[in-house]
């Protein structure tokens, strides 16, 4: 039997980012820095709308082939977190530039969760 287990914990956020020399940037116009912000908005937005909507699809075509989808347990997703804890404080102890991308992200993350408990109908248990 083949199985696909959700979430994918690998992967709970695609970040997409264009890099542009900060001399090139600074050399162009403020039109063409617009016209390259609004390019990249709009590829986020695609990508994220095209992503979220095929996916059941090829959701369903899997089942269709033989494949179980599954949803991790409690227990599961309980030792993914306290195995990636681990990973955080080795890193965060180790490594300023980490230590900084993690704390950004995380103080993101705790007013996110304001918006999320709050903003959502409820979704129906599993």
């Amino acid at each position: 039997m083949k199985y696909n287990y959700f979430p994918g914990w690998h992967q709970q956020a695609t970040v997409f980012e264009l890099l542009v020399n900060k001399d090139a940037w600074g050399k162009m116009s403020e039109g063409q820095q617009a016209i390259i912000e609004n390019t990249c908005k709009a590829s986020m937005t695609n990508a994220i709308a095209e992503g979220e909507s095929m996916q059941f699809d090829v959701m369903a075509k899997a089942q269709e082939n033989g494949v179980n989808i599954r949803y991790w347990s409690d227990d599961m997703l309980n030792t993914f977190n306290e195995k990636w804890q681990e990973v955080v404080a080795e890193k965060t102890a180790g490594d300023e530039f980490f230590n900084k991308v993690w704390t950004d992200m995380s103080t993101f993350r705790k007013g996110y969760d304001l918006w999320e408990a709050n903003a959502f109908l409820p979704r129906a248990a599993r």
